[in-house]
Order: C-alpha cells, then structure tokens, then sequence
C-alpha cells in the first residue's frame, strides 16, 4: 500500500495492520488450482513450480494483463518493510478463526468470515501433490517464510499416491460403464 502511495507510513502506523499466511506447501497447491481456473492454463504442478510449459508468461511478464506472479512471491515480503515486521498480528490459515475472534474482540468486524473459494483438492492433504524434488524446490524457493513463520512440509504421503488412487478411480467407472453399471 505504501509502494502503490495507497497510505503514507504515518497513516500506515495509525492501523491496525493483519496479515494472514499460509503454509507455503499447502498455499502452491492451492496457488496451482487457482491459477489453473482462472486462467485456464494446462500443465503439472510440477511445471508450475518451474515457470516452464506456458507458465512462465503468466508468473513472470508483469507487462502482460494476465500476469499473476504475485501469487509465487514470498509472504514475508508483504509483511515486512525494509527487512521489519510491519503490520501488527500475522495470523495462521489454518488457524484462521483466532484471527476472526481478535478482530471481533478490536470492534473490526461484527461477524464470522464465511468460507468462500473452497479448494477443489480440499479433501486430500498438500504433501499427496508432491514428491521430493517439489518439496526442495518449494523449501528453497520460501525458506524465508519457512523459517519467519515456523511452517514445515507435514508428510502424510502414505499409501498409494493421489494420482494412483484418481486413475484406479477412473478404470473402475470405465469398467462398469462398460458392463453397463452404475459406477461406484
């Protein structure tokens, strides 16, 4: 808000300044299927990640209408200004209702924040969308958020990965519609 001249830093310190963050691994999943609908770009998680097949334009040209870069930039570079913290209270995500309490108890809002924008992979956990080289890159590529905001990759990569268990879905109605089932 500063750089866009929005508020000046003396009326910046009269607010009551929150942010929220997410878990870097869990925000570029959702940041993947975000990005994927609303500009109807195709490609992997994985070539997300890397700016390559067709995602480089839209995470890198600023100068193009359809840029969304800002979803791959750090956190910590939009609660920090010169290298400081700046804003009052950092809330968690996942913990999104102590923030919505503290507010209430401010005056700053009157009600619960609906959930809206629900993720469409909402009933699997982040850690099934990546392998290892992913969470190196990921780590790498938010080490600052990883470490200013204690976040971690929590694996629950256990049994068979997502994309087996999608594809075993499939052949099964592939294979009751061919026997003239109703699919499970």
């Amino acid at each position: 808000m500063i750089d866009l001249e929005l508020v000046t830093e003396a009326e910046l310190a009269s607010f009551f300044v929150f942010a929220v963050v997410r878990n870097p691994f869990d925000r570029c999943v959702s940041d993947y299927y975000f990005l994927r609908r609303k500009s109807r770009r195709a490609g992997t998680f994985s070539e997300m990640l890397t700016g390559s097949a067709g995602w480089a334009t839209l995470l890198t040209d600023n100068s193009s209408p359809r840029y969304r870069g800002d979803h791959i930039r750090p956190q910590i570079d939009y609660v920090t200004i010169d290298g400081r913290v700046a804003v009052d209270h950092v809330g968690r995500f996942e913990n999104l209702d102590a923030t919505v309490q503290l507010l209430r108890r401010r005056g700053l809002i009157e009600s619960d924040v609906p959930h809206v924008n629900r993720g469409a992979y909402q009933a699997d956990h982040y850690s099934h969308f990546y392998r290892d080289v992913e969470i190196e890159r990921v780590a790498a590529r938010y080490s600052g958020d990883l470490e200013a905001f204690g976040y971690e990759f929590e694996d629950r990569r256990v049994g068979r990965p997502r994309w087996r268990r999608e594809i075993s879905r499939l052949r099964s109605s592939v294979a009751a519609a061919v026997a003239g089932q109703k699919p499970a």
